[in-house]
């Protein structure tokens, strides 16, 4: 179980490692399919130190991924993923 303290600590974590894949989002040098894992390994953290709350992270954290994804990809980039993909799935255009 967390103490107060280490709960805070895996949260700003947590909160780092998301403005991590923000900026994976922003630049180019960076795949979808890259990005699609570290949002994978980042929810389930998430899920692990607060699964009670794991909708609050989803309606913050996910929402944001997908809304800088729709801002600053061109649909153009090179391969575009299928959110309800799994990975390793054929894509879906």
């Amino acid at each position: 179980m967390h103490s107060g303290r280490d709960r805070d600590y895996d949260v700003r974590q947590l909160q780092k490692r998301a403005d991590l894949i923000a900026r994976m989002i922003l630049t180019s040098d960076y795949r979808l399919v890259d990005i699609q894992i570290e949002r994978s390994k980042l929810r389930d953290e998430a899920e692990r130190i607060c699964p009670e709350k794991i909708d609050i992270y989803d309606r913050i954290y996910e929402s944001r991924f997908d809304r800088l994804i729709e801002q600053f990809r061109q649909e153009g980039d090179e391969e575009r993923w299928n959110w309800d993909e799994e990975p390793g799935d054929e894509p879906a255009w």
